[in-house]
Formats: structure tokens, sequence, C-alpha cells
């Protein structure tokens, strides 16, 4: 076992002990446990029903994360629903194909596709190392077309709309009634906002941001305080690229989390963000606040990570070399940097053509004529 590996399990198990869950047997015993589970299995007559439920998902509830085993069902559901009845053999690219076309009629996004096709890709190599499955059948791919119209809607967010969204996000000092019909006439959560600003300001992904808590601020690092992306083991939650990272505040975010600090008596420990139902568990998202937003300002509905693009594109438009945006970020490529991050807008544009002078219109023709002469 690798170090990398025996690293990952320590961390599955430190979480299922916080979660009081059972903790399973040493590796070694619990894959021969596995392998002869499959073992059981009569190749001739598996089907793919029997491998995800029998095989498959309980190799993923045993060494990945809580939420990465829910997601894991979730897709495997899905998959049984068309696919489960067909033993292994039969698993063709045509009926892959047919699938992806029937999932997306049914208005499913592609990521979720994605998702769904890696499962099987997976489960069914596993197939063929535990020999019920004699070669990979060739699967169909799927293109993440919603994640690229979610990057077209990084454009619009110049600084006057980021502004607006945050002042349609904010809640009012004073709300016109007290009470209509059992509600506000007016709700605006302040959470929400403080996740908005956060995002703008430290360009943390959604799952790292609503993942944070107090312990994670320090409020005199560098002056202004920063905040630390680290594993969260309780909520099956680690940074992306499995590197923890230490992203320094900006004026404008340390002086709204130390009011927001402030007003709920200085906690030292605690979920920034808590779920409004359970305080014990962090807050799941804040799309739905955004949303609301967005369409009030007239902007298309953004997704959450659209915040981490804008801030991206703000900070290389302010010079910022792509190794700190990097290490600010917690990109591991610089390719992917260049191809998504990196936006400019046109007002940008036009600023350096007029600081480099290539927009700039010549002299008057007389004026060139009389240097011509002097020279």
């Amino acid at each position: 076992m690798s170090a990398r590996e025996a690293k990952r399990l320590k961390t599955v198990l430190v979480g299922k002990q916080a979660q009081g869950r059972l903790v399973e047997p040493p590796p070694s015993a619990r894959s021969s446990t596995t392998a002869a589970k499959a073992a059981s299995l009569n190749p001739s007559n598996v089907t793919l029903e029997h491998l995800l439920q029998q095989v498959y998902l309980p190799i993923i509830e045993r060494d990945k994360a809580p939420k990465t085993h829910a997601s894991a069902k979730t897709a495997a559901k899905n998959l049984e629903a068309r696919l489960g009845k067909l033993q292994l053999d039969e698993i063709r690219f045509m009926m892959v194909d047919a699938y992806v076309t029937a999932r997306k009629k049914d208005g499913r996004k592609t990521r979720t596709i994605q998702l769904e096709l890696r499962l099987l890709k997976v489960a069914l190599k596993h197939a063929v190392r535990c020999e019920l499955l004699d070669e990979l059948p060739d699967l169909p791919s799927v293109r993440d077309t919603d994640r690229r119209d979610m990057h077209a809607l990084v454009r619009p967010l110049t600084p006057d709309k980021v502004h607006e969204l945050l002042s349609e996000l904010h809640p009012p000092d004073q709300q016109p009634h007290l009470v209509t019909r059992g509600r506000p006439p007016q709700y605006r959560d302040y959470l929400s906002f403080l996740a908005v600003l956060m995002a703008f300001n430290t360009g943390m992904r959604k799952s790292e941001l609503l993942t944070r808590t107090w312990a994670d601020v320090d409020w005199h690092d560098g002056g202004m305080g920063s905040i630390l992306v680290c594993p969260r083991p309780e909520v099956g939650f680690q940074p992306k690229g499995r590197k923890d990272r230490c992203i320094p505040l900006t004026p404008e975010l340390r002086q709204e989390l130390a009011e927001h600090h402030l007003r709920l008596g200085r906690p030292q420990i605690g979920w920034i963000f808590p779920s409004p139902k359970d305080a014990s568990k962090p807050r799941q998202s804040f799309a739905k606040s955004l949303a609301r937003a967005s369409k009030a300002i007239g902007l298309p509905r953004l997704h959450p990570h659209a915040l981490r693009h804008a801030w991206a594109s703000r900070m290389a438009m302010a010079g910022v070399d792509r190794w700190t945006l990097m290490e600010l970020g917690g990109w591991q490529s610089g390719e992917m940097l260049d191809q998504i991050y990196t936006h400019v807008t046109s007002a940008h544009m036009q600023e350096a053509m007029r600081e480099t002078g290539v927009g700039r219109s010549p002299p008057p023709l007389a004026d060139h004529l009389m240097l011509v002469e002097e020279s």
C-alpha cells in the first residue's frame, strides 16, 4: 500500500469515528472478503445490478467518504433502472448510448450523466479484475455542456455588476413591514450574502467555502488575517488535489467576517455557514439566493462556481502572476487556468489598448510633413 493510499484510508477512518460509525477490519481482511464475495458469483449470469449492489458499492462504502458513497448509490440506482437487468457480457456501446440519449431527454444535466458513466466504467473494470468479465466494452463519452455554459456566465460579471449583486443580496437594515401573511414581505439571507462576498474575495469552491469553521480563521495572520482550506472528515470533505492552502483575507471580507463573528459572540469553533435545520452540520448551498439576486439585476442565472471564475478573472486583470493565482486558487494545472479562468472584459481590453498606445490615432499629416522637412 502506498503512503498516499494509507493517508487517505486514515482520513476516512477518522471521519467515520467522528460520526460514530462502525470501523471495519484491517484492509487485508476486507479485501479478501470482497474477493470471496465476487468469486461466489457465477460469471455467466452476473447482471449489472448484482455487480453494483453486491461487489462494487460495498467497496465504495468501505474506502470512500460518506458523501462519495451517497452519490455513487444515486448513480447506481439510475443505472439499474434501465441497464440493471443486463448481464455484463451483454453491455454494448449502442445500449449505453441509448441510455445517454434517454437521460438527456429526461432533462438530466450532462454532469450527472458523466458521473453515472464513470461509475459504470469503473465497476466494469473491477469486474474484469475479478474475472467476471472477459474485457472492458467500449463506452460512449459525454461532454459537460452545462459547465461550458456556466463558464460563459463569467463575462457579464463586471465590477459594477458585482456591486449590484452584493447590494441585492445584502439584507435591508429595516423591513418595510413586520409581518405579511405570516412571513416578511422581503427576505434576504445574510449568510448567502456573506458566502457570495467570500467567494468573490477568496475564489474558494462552494464545497470549500461552506465547510469552513471559525477555527480556520486566523485574524492576525499577515496583519489582515487568513482562512485555511483543509479537510473536514466529519462531513466527508477533502480539498481538490488533497492539498491544504491558506488564503489571505481582503479588508472588505475581514471587516464583514469580524462584524458577523462579533454578533455571534466571537465563537472559537463551529461552522461559519451552519445548516438552518441542524447547526451541527454545514449548509449545503446558496444557489437559490444567488439565482434570485442575479435575476433581479438582469443577469442570467448564475452558478456558484461562476463566482470563482469572476475572482480569477479579476485577479488576472489586476496583473497577478499565474503561479500566485494557482497557489491561491488551488489549481494544479496551468493549462486549466489558461483555458478557463483568465477571462477579460471588453472594458479591460480597451484600457489595455489606451495604455499601450496601440489604439491612439496617428498625428495630423501637416505635423508629419513639418517633422520631415526639419530633418
